[in-house]
């Protein structure tokens, strides 16, 4: 894992400014002149996350449209306050979240952060595609930010101050599984709101999905991907791994086949793919016989990877 930053911040908020940008995207802040201001932020890097612990006496800080602009930051924000209430101001909406629940907020719009009192919380930076990749379609489109107090709440507070307490003491696979088990709370949070979601068998074997999926679109290029790896990665068994797929209809293999098939044929039929070879989009994506993938692609889209190539750098007609 990254080696912890803890850049000695005290009073100086030129520094804080300078982490708070490192640790989550650029800010404006706006300090009360009748409080004294002082500060600690310290974070580490798992994997795909970043998990952080900050500590503030007295600060405002704005997320502006110039900010999103030029960070242009696909991240989510998980927080827990450990003392102190956050007011979170975003897409018109303002909620209040106390400690003992946990907030989620977007970085990719603009948004306002303040407390009135000191404030010691926890944080998880998510990238977006992993958060939206456990979210059916209609959640997807949640308005943030988002606050939940429910049981699910406490429990992803609880997870995610357990992380972070124990990141010394475990490894990075370990972490990362950690991590990953908290997005699917929170995604199962998004999904149902503030009312309590019952963690029944179902509803569990869903978040799994979504985060085998998700694991699995992010490494279409790795040779050996296979229900093994997916199954170590997300920390189930292999034959627990093929029950998920089976309860949607599908395997395991002819959900990587089906998505590594609409990679290329996505990739194809751009007018630029010309320029590429068929091999080498092919072997992007996963497919290592270039013989067996000309065979897949014409089974599934009717045409050969040449066919689609062709078409797609063929001017249109006047």
């Amino acid at each position: 894992m990254e080696k912890s930053l803890n850049p000695l911040i005290g009073e100086d908020k030129s520094a804080y400014c300078e982490a708070i940008s490192t640790v989550f995207a650029s800010y404006r802040f706006h300090f009360r002149r009748d409080r004294r201001f002082s500060a600690d932020v310290k974070w580490r890097s798992v994997s795909d996350f970043k998990l952080s612990h900050v500590s503030t006496s007295n600060q405002c800080g704005v997320r502006e449209g110039r900010h999103v602009e030029r960070d242009q930051k696909d991240q989510f924000v998980l927080f827990a306050p450990l003392s102190g209430a956050i007011t979170i101001t975003q897409n018109n909406r303002e909620v209040i979240v106390p400690d003992g629940s946990i907030g989620l907020f977007n970085l990719r719009s603009p948004s306002i952060w303040q407390h009135k009192d000191p404030s010691h919380v926890l944080n998880m930076v998510i990238p977006g595609e992993i958060l939206r990749d456990r979210l059916s379609s209609s959640a997807r489109q949640a308005s943030f930010p988002h606050v939940v107090s429910s049981g699910l709440g406490r429990m992803s507070r609880a997870l995610l101050f357990g992380l972070w307490s124990e990141l010394h003491g475990i490894s990075e696979g370990n972490a990362d599984v950690c991590a990953g088990y908290l997005v699917d709370l929170a995604a199962l949070a998004i999904e149902g709101g503030e009312s309590n979601i019952p963690l029944n068998q179902e509803a569990a074997r869903a978040a799994l999905y979504h985060r085998c999926t998700s694991y699995i679109r992010r490494n279409l290029d790795v040779p050996d991907l296979g229900p093994a790896m997916i199954a170590n990665h997300v920390g189930i068994s292999v034959r627990y791994l093929h029950q998920i797929f089976t309860a949607t209809d599908q395997t395991v293999c002819g959900y990587i086949r089906d998505v590594r098939l609409k990679k290329c044929y996505a990739e194809l039929s751009r007018p630029q793919a010309h320029t590429l070879p068929i091999s080498e989009i092919a072997w992007q994506s996963g497919f290592r016989n270039p013989s067996h993938f000309a065979t897949a692609f014409k089974r599934r889209y009717g045409l050969s990877p040449k066919e689609c190539q062709r078409m797609a750098h063929q001017p249109a007609p006047d």
